[in-house]
């Protein structure tokens, strides 16, 4: 039986081309949209508790920012995760643009509850998505065969994911990106230290 996959990256780091490899890999996504709330593991979710049981996988928001709480639930169970990380200029330009397609705010949704929202400056918000993601790798820096760092436009395979949950590569082709991968070299995600971390 598979384990749960916690993917612990933000809408706009790739985890939508994530969630299909895994779904090809026999995985069922949880794709319903959940409003964050700081406290929801204690208070908002005891009416989906039951229906979690029946996916494996968890993505994004609000999932990224109660993973400690996910692991007390599903204690008895393997639980993996994955961070999808992107360059995060090329991340703000994509989740700004999703504001224009879709009927959420998708910035907004991002940050309820922290201390970023859309109201704040470019530069408030890249910080905390890096802020983010180098939480996440210092968090798992103790137990790193329980993380897997996925690079957007970069680690699009199957070897590392199928090898990272021990399950057999499917003979489909690997989903495409949404959207071609840009490459810059004026921002860059990753400082020595983060480089250390991802073993690129």
């Amino acid at each position: 039986m598979k384990g749960k996959v916690i993917n612990l990256g933000y809408q706009g780091s790739g985890i939508t081309t994530l969630n299909k490899a895994l779904e090809q890999m026999g995985y069922k996504v949880w794709n319903d949209l959940l409003p964050v709330f700081p406290d929801l593991m204690d208070d908002h979710l005891s009416p989906v508790r039951k229906k979690m049981s029946n996916y494996q996988v968890f993505s994004g928001l609000p999932w990224s920012n109660h993973y400690q709480s996910l692991q007390k639930l599903f204690q008895e169970e393997n639980i993996k995760f994955i961070l999808s990380v992107r360059n995060p200029e090329e991340w703000y330009e994509s989740v700004k643009e999703a504001d224009k397609q879709y009927s959420h705010p998708v910035l907004k949704y991002i940050f309820k509850g922290r201390s970023a929202s859309k109201k704040s400056t470019r530069k408030a918000l890249i910080k905390e998505y890096k802020e983010h993601n180098i939480s996440i790798m210092d968090q798992f820096s103790e137990d790193s065969e329980k993380l897997l760092i996925l690079e957007y436009g970069k680690h699009q395979d199957w070897d590392r994911i199928c090898e990272f949950l021990n399950v057999k590569k499917p003979n489909k082709l690997f989903p495409k990106l949404k959207e071609d991968f840009k490459k810059s070299s004026k921002f860059n995600l990753f400082s020595n230290r983060i480089k250390n971390k991802l073993s690129l």
